[in-house]
């Protein structure tokens, strides 16, 4: 298969908060989108206490199907919890999905990324590894169905770092997709550094998509078409 194979909508945060793929385009609340915060050209600074981008649409319609999300982050605190994207319920704030990083967690130390769902109650995945401060990390998270079970994984800089399988998780009415919050009952979750690059697939991409995303630590940006300089080189020559 194709990268572009089953992706839904794909944010490069290039200048602005547009959908590059469909009409699933995003409002910039507040975020600085400029080549200081981007992975790959510009990318997004979120201030940790007010910005974030909205999409009016929930991106991932149904959850107990097979999706990815993938994005470069890059927080810049270490004593915040931060989300990076999110979906929830709108009036029981059950989480349909949640990516984001936790400052601690019970039994697996500091500066994991978690991956939420819900299936009756709270079904956390976290990362082995730690994620870096002020460094970007290239964050991958996978939901495959596999019978009446829900296989999660992260991966992290292009390779498999965590997984689990769970009950079937709940998929129910959603609020709009955010990117950089969580809105809670009480409180919000943002993020304090930056973003770039998220993707949306309707499918479970494989290991060796996860690979070729990340591309040696440089990245892919929609089309996914990697850099050769040879062709460039030629091209110029034209």
């Amino acid at each position: 298969m194709e990268l572009t194979d089953n992706l839904v909508s794909y944010y490069s945060l290039s200048g602005n908060a547009l959908d590059s793929t469909s009409t699933n385009d995003g409002t910039n609340n507040s975020v600085t989108i400029d080549s200081s915060n981007g992975k790959i050209g510009d990318g997004g600074g979120f201030n940790g206490s007010s910005s974030y981008i909205n999409v009016a649409n929930n991106i991932l319609g149904n959850t107990r199907t097979n999706f990815t999300i993938s994005m470069w982050v890059r927080p810049t605190s270490a004593t915040v919890d931060m989300t990076f994207v999110s979906d929830r319920n709108t009036s029981n704030y059950f989480y349909k999905y949640k990516v984001g990083r936790v400052r601690s967690t019970a039994g697996s130390g500091p500066n994991k990324v978690q991956f939420v769902m819900f299936n009756g109650s709270d079904v956390n995945l976290f990362s082995t590894s730690n994620l870096s401060i002020d460094t970007y990390t290239f964050l991958v998270v996978t939901h495959e169905i596999s019978g009446s079970s829900s296989n999660l994984k992260i991966y992290m800089n292009g390779s498999l770092d965590s997984s689990s399988t769970v009950s079937n998780v709940w998929s129910g009415v959603t609020r709009p997709t955010a990117i950089g919050r969580w809105t809670g009952p009480s409180s919000d979750s943002y993020t304090a550094g930056s973003i770039d690059e998220v993707g949306f697939w309707d499918r479970a991409l494989s290991a060796d998509e996860v690979s070729e995303l990340y591309n040696g630590g440089n990245g892919l940006s929609y089309p996914f078409i990697p850099y050769n300089p040879a062709v460039a080189r030629r091209r110029l020559m034209l």
